[in-house]
Formats: C-alpha cells, structure tokens, sequence
C-alpha cells in the first residue's frame, strides 16, 4: 500500500508586503501536515510574506516568536476518540479566530455537524500556546458509518487576528484516512488492555 500524502498546512499574512521585492517563504509539513498552495505541490507554497535575508539572499521561515499561529489538527486519544484541536503555536494571542471546513463532517454517532460548534465561529481569544479540543466520535463510529460516509479527506480554514489588528489566515487539508487503519489497543470492560 502506497503512503498516504499528509495533511497539509498553509498559512499566510493577509496584510499586503510593504515593499515590491518582498517574497513568499516556503516550508514544508511534518506529521501529518504539508503545505498547500495555488499548485497544490507542498514546498512551493505560501507560509508568509518573507524577505530575503541580506548575508544570503535566503527566504527566513515564518518567527513564530513574533506574532501568533493557528492550527486545526486532528488527533486519536488512548481511548480511541478522534478530536479535532484549534491551536495556537506562537508566541501571542490570537483574536477573532474563526475556521471553516470542507467539507463538513459529524459526529456524536452522525448526531452533530462538528462545523456548527461555537469554537469554530466565536473563539475571540487563544492564548499563546493553547488548544481547545472537540470531541468527533470513536474512530470506529466515525470510519464505520457508510449512510452518508464521513469524509476522509477535510480542508480547515482559519482566519485570525493578532492583538494590533493584524490578520491572518491558514488553509489545512487533512487526510483522516492515516488514522483509519493504525492497530490499536483496546481495553475491556474491566479497563484491562488487550
């Protein structure tokens, strides 16, 4: 079986470059993320506008340090539920975060579209280094219901600001199908694990 391609990040100011020689800096995704971008191939997408540095001419990667960074992940907890994070990786606060995906998707036993939830239309602050996470469903729930199927396949995309008004923006596709097939532990009734 072919590895699946992970998901992918892309993340990009919305504020306009101050100069005509500024550029685009390229970053490739770790985990399961990559980037995405007007062509689609990771590593010839958008991060930030970056200039050139001046020793060597090179684009600088995005200074989480400076500024905040939102990102949708998706994750599986050792009791095999599957949660979909908001979290902000830099190192201020964010505001007037808002994430839209496609397609939609539910959970909660196909009971709850998970794209109507509040966290994803009013989260007016994420402090730096925070996540708020949400419960999807058990892994078996979710990969098991057939009438309509979930989707595999999910772009996140967050708009957001920082504290000067500055905004922000990220598209996220991931690939759900990498949890799908992955051995897992499960514990009986008693708690014991087999």
């Amino acid at each position: 079986m072919a590895p699946l391609p992970p998901a992918t990040y892309h993340a990009s100011a919305m504020a306009k470059p101050k100069k005509k020689d500024e550029h685009k800096a390229t970053a490739k995704g770790k985990g399961t993320g990559s980037l995405i971008g007007s062509g689609g191939a990771a590593g010839k997408d958008r991060v930030e506008p970056a200039r050139p540095t001046e020793e060597t001419g090179r684009r600088r990667a995005p200074d989480l340090d400076t500024r905040p960074f939102v990102i949708v992940d998706f994750e599986v907890s050792d009791d095999d539920a599957l949660t979909v994070i908001v979290r902000n990786i830099g190192k201020h606060p964010a505001v007037h975060v808002r994430v839209r995906f496609e397609p939609p998707f539910r959970g909660l036993g196909g009971t709850l579209e998970i794209p109507t939830l509040a966290l994803f239309h009013h989260l007016a602050f994420l402090a730096p280094g925070r996540d708020i996470r949400a419960l999807v469903d058990p892994v078996s729930s979710y990969f098991g219901r057939r009438d309509p199927e979930e989707p595999r396949v999910i772009l996140a995309q967050v708009t957001y600001r920082d504290a000067r008004g500055r905004r922000y923006r990220a598209r996220i596709r991931h690939d759900l199908r990498i949890w799908e097939d992955l051995p897992r532990i499960k514990a009986n009734r008693h708690g014991d694990r087999t």
